[in-house]
């Protein structure tokens, strides 16, 4: 298996005043996998690459209230465009993502304390026999409490999207043994 992975990633950050700053972030990633399966005369390889660029654009205040209560408000909008490429098969997709946020850190006390987010995401997928569009709605809630010096106890509830990797949309079949055989699912 040969892996090569590239990420270059770039924050600038824009002090407004002393609690509320303004976030411009970049990200670019290039991600190749090829394995290649030497089984008696039989000779196979897969190839899966992922470009993939990304911006966002970040407003946080640190110090404000809710109900006399001290929180930490984050928000902000991020698009991603990747693209998927098997170079062994005639698959391609393109993936565009747009995403708005909202993110609070409540005190409530010195004991307890609230995380609360909600994520709008909107995505598009696209290649040459099919598109997808759909937009999703993803709340996530955290309660945490000291229990002392050293320990916590946490609560969390989230609603994610768990995206299939490159290797998992595969539609190639990679022969390791005669008896493992992998092959990824481009309908998912």
């Amino acid at each position: 298996e040969l892996f090569n992975k590239i990420t270059i990633n770039s924050v600038y950050k824009y002090a407004l005043n002393d609690h509320n700053s303004l976030f411009l972030k970049f990200k670019y990633f290039d991600y190749l996998n090829k394995s290649t399966s030497i089984y008696l005369s039989d000779f196979n390889s897969v190839i899966s690459k992922i470009d993939e660029v990304s911006s966002a654009l970040v407003y946080e205040k640190s110090i404000a209230t809710i109900l006399k209560l001290p929180v930490e408000i984050s928000m902000g909008y991020k698009n991603i465009y990747r693209k998927f490429d098997f170079e062994t098969s005639n698959f391609a997709i393109s993936q565009y993502i747009n995403s708005a946020f909202l993110d609070t850190d409540i005190t409530i006390s010195n004991k307890f304390s609230l995380f609360a987010s909600l994520l709008f995401n909107n995505t598009f997928n696209k290649n040459g026999t099919a598109n997808q569009h759909y937009n999703n709605l993803l709340p996530s809630l955290s309660l945490l409490y000291k229990i002392g010096r050293n320990y916590n106890l946490k609560l969390d509830y989230s609603k994610k999207i768990r995206r299939p990797n490159a290797n998992y949309l595969n539609p190639n079949l990679l022969l390791i043994t005669p008896l493992y055989l992998y092959q990824g699912n481009p309908e998912l």
